[in-house]
């Protein structure tokens, strides 16, 4: 996942549902679902839309057996991918003040070459390199500098 592509998430309607469960779908449940892959992503998920298919139109997949009701119909929310997010550091002490320069170092050419594979031309700080490796952790860090880590 990666900025440009489109978090995709769709429910059967059965037109039996009230406008509370519709709302908690849209505000709750989706939202829910995309905070989560941006967190596993680590991106950023844009605001939804929202819109109701007909079964047969394009795109909308067999009515499931299970599936009936008065009003049968697919709502699709869709929502950018927008940005990879730069953690702000906001504290005065962290796990980057805690490293030796040549550790420090270390983890920025690694941070800033993992960022060049998705992000080829735009490079980071070294600002930016401190959030990354503090927002990933002590843990996948000290991982890394011992040559046990799968890059993130």
């Amino acid at each position: 996942m990666v900025p440009g592509d489109i978090v995709e998430i769709a429910i059967w309607m059965t037109g039996t549902e009230t406008r509370q469960e519709l709302d908690h779908w849209k505000k709750v449940v989706c939202r829910g679902v995309a905070d989560q892959a941006a967190m596993e992503n680590y991106v950023e998920v844009g605001p939804f839309s929202f819109e109701e298919k007909q079964p047969g139109e394009d795109r909308v997949p067999v009515v499931p057996d299970e599936i009936s009701g008065p009003n049968v119909r697919l709502m699709v929310a869709n929502a950018p991918v927008t940005a990879m997010p730069r953690p702000l550091i906001t504290k005065e002490t962290g796990f980057v003040l805690d490293l030796d320069k040549a550790d420090l170092a270390k983890l920025r050419a690694t941070t800033r070459r993992i960022h060049s594979l998705s992000h080829p031309g735009d490079r980071l700080s070294n600002k930016q390199c401190d959030q990354v490796i503090e927002y990933l952790g002590p843990e996948a860090a000290v991982q890394n500098l011992r040559g046990g880590a799968t890059e993130h």
